[in-house]
């Protein structure tokens, strides 16, 4: 059965740490998100050789990957917000666990870099913000 979309979460947990995933209760729900993509990926190695002689490339499955790409309406007091940029604005080790629960409680987590943090505003329209974060960590489901 589909689910819709509103019922979607992100939350966020701020860490130095790394490596270890924060309990479920621990993050902080990220607030103003209206468009989200949660985007694993797997790099693909090519193995064609000489030898082969079916005119066709041949492949196999190498390290994993991904992206999490969240946009919405910018709300500068929400503590999610904030912890997305503060990641962004400090030190190069930090890192930000991202929970996503479709449902409210399933769902993925994955430990993030965030690349960009952008807020933007436009005379005739509410100022928004998005972020771009990359997996430094293979995703898990949730629960776990």
């Amino acid at each position: 059965m589909p689910i819709a979309g509103h019922t979607t979460t992100v939350s966020v947990y701020e860490s130095t740490l790394g490596g270890t995933s924060p309990a479920s209760g621990d993050y902080t729900e990220v607030d103003g998100i209206n468009s989200l993509s949660f985007g694993p990926t797997r790099d693909q190695l090519e193995s064609t050789d000489f030898a082969d002689t079916t005119g066709a490339r041949t492949r196999f499955s190498g390290l994993k990957d991904g992206t999490v790409s969240i946009s919405g309406d910018y709300e500068a007091s929400d503590a999610g917000q904030t912890s997305v940029e503060t990641i962004f604005d400090g030190t190069a080790d930090a890192t930000l666990w991202v929970q996503i629960l479709w449902d409210g409680t399933d769902g993925h987590h994955v430990e993030c870099k965030v690349e960009s943090f952008t807020i933007e505003a436009d005379v005739g329209d509410k100022i928004t913000f998005s972020a771009e974060l990359t997996f430094t960590g293979a995703k898990a489901t949730n629960p776990a």
